[in-house]
């Protein structure tokens, strides 16, 4: 069974995502580029080792690049479970 949002729950979502996205780009105003660029990989690191079995994925995903799930793995959430498969 597969779940798909109305067009007012995509709307909704898309408005959440949009928020969020605002915060985090004041919250993280005040680093620079090489300062941004080494958060994201020290965040990448810890999202991946976070993951101990394929099923954390799902509650762990934080629905920030849709597209980049599934076969893609340019989402560490998604590389921390293609690890654990193995």
């Amino acid at each position: 069974m597969q779940l798909i949002l109305t067009e007012s729950g995509t709307a909704c979502a898309e408005s959440i995502l949009n928020a969020r996205e605002a915060l985090i780009t004041n919250a993280l105003t005040p680093l620079t580029g090489t300062q941004r660029s080494q958060l994201e990989r020290m965040v990448e690191t810890i999202l991946v080792d976070l993951v101990h079995h394929p099923k954390d994925a799902y509650p762990m995903c934080r629905l920030c690049r849709e597209e980049c799930c599934g076969d893609d793995l340019d989402c560490p959430v998604e590389r921390g479970a293609a690890s654990k498969e193995r």
